[in-house]
């Protein structure tokens, strides 16, 4: 069975490079969806996060800085993911992000831990967009065989915080 997980998320906190929360907001198109959201999503730039910024590319003038976080999940998804990403900003604030992500909890019920890849882009600072993948055989225990895809946007709203939205579709393979 596919089923699509949309979702509606929103961080607090100061704008910082990489964003720093910790409220959230979820909710779903009909009462036969789960939504999946990250509550918590602390990826503020300190050693602690493992996060740099590399000075910029001569010729470009573009900087790339790496990071990781850690996201605490509810709805469709229950559990903590840790993400480690790569960022790589334009001088005229566009910028790309791709990156990795592990969570370890639970998918409708379902327990284990599984792989997510994540690819975004933005065309000007405070705003972003992309996708997500379960990466293929990287489910276990109970999510042996998870498969999956989403999209996301990301902006910076006027009063300092963080708004996501997200869809999520998951299937198991047989």
């Amino acid at each position: 069975m596919i089923r699509s997980v949309p979702c509606s998320m929103r961080f607090t906190g100061r704008p910082r490079p990489i964003p720093d929360g910790d409220s959230t907001r979820c909710s779903t198109r009909s009462a036969a969806e789960t939504c999946c959201s990250a509550r918590g999503w602390r990826c503020a730039p300190t050693t602690a996060h493992r996060a740099s910024t590399r000075p910029p590319w001569p010729r470009s003038r573009s900087t790339e800085s790496t990071g990781s976080c850690t996201e605490h999940f509810s709805g469709g998804i229950v559990g903590v993911g840790h993400a480690d990403h790569v960022r790589v900003v334009q001088p005229d604030g566009s910028q790309i992000v791709t990156g990795v992500e592990r969570i370890v909890g639970s998918v409708d019920g379902r327990s284990g831990s599984f792989v997510l890849t994540c690819y975004g882009f933005g065309q000007r600072p405070g705003s972003a967009q992309g996708y997500r993948t379960v990466l293929p055989g990287s489910g276990t225990g109970e999510l042996a065989g998870l498969r999956g895809r989403g999209a996301f946007t990301v902006r910076l709203e006027p009063d300092g915080t963080w708004r996501a939205e997200d869809t999520f579709t998951h299937w198991f393979d047989p």
